[in-house]
C-alpha cells in the first residue's frame, strides 16, 4: 500500500488540486471574447478630452469623451490590441454604434470608418472552450 501511495502521490496531487484550478480560471481567450462582446454593446459619440494610463487601475488605457450633451464618458480599453488608444488624439471626434466594434472618426465634417476594435478573441478556440462557459458564469467569472 505504501508503495502504491508513493508511486501515485504526484498524480493524485495533480488531480485533486491542479485540475480544478484549470476548470475554474477562465482562459484568456474567454476573457478576450467577453471584452469583445461588452465593447460591442457600447454606444458613444463625442470629442476626446483626455487619454491616459490609469496608474491607480493597473495602468488601464482610458479615454474620456465629452458627448454632445456635455456629459463625460470614459472608455476602458484594457486588452484592446488594434492600437486604437495609440492612434486617436485629443480633440478627435469619434462615434460607435451599438452592435458593432467599428469606430467612426470625424473627417471633413463627415464620419468615416476608422478602426475596428478587437480584444484578441479567437472564435475557433472559443468554440472548443464552450463547455467551460456555464461553469465560468456559474462561478461569477464573467
Amino acid at each position: 500500500m505504501k508503495k502504491i501511495w508513493s508511486k501515485y502521490k504526484t498524480l493524485l496531487f495533480f488531480g485533486v488540486f491542479i485540475l480544478p484550478v484549470y476548470f475554474c480560471v477562465p482562459s484568456s481567450n474567454y476573457t478576450d471574447c467577453k471584452w469583445n462582446e461588452d465593447f460591442n454593446k457600447l454606444k458613444f459619440e463625442g470629442v476626446i478630452q483626455k487619454k491616459y494610463l490609469d496608474k491607480s487601475d493597473h495602468s488601464v488605457p482610458k479615454v474620456v469623451l465629452k458627448n454632445f450633451q456635455n456629459n463625460l464618458d470614459t472608455l476602458y480599453l484594457f486588452g484592446e490590441d488594434t492600437g486604437i488608444y495609440e492612434s486617436i488624439s485629443l480633440g478627435d471626434t469619434i462615434k460607435k454604434a451599438s452592435g458593432t466594434r467599428l469606430i467612426l472618426k470625424m473627417k471633413n465634417q463627415k464620419y468615416v470608418a476608422y478602426k475596428t476594435v478587437e480584444f484578441g478573441c479567437d472564435s475557433v478556440e472559443l468554440r472548443k472552450e464552450e463547455y467551460l462557459f456555464k461553469l465560468y458564469d456559474l462561478l461569477g467569472n464573467n
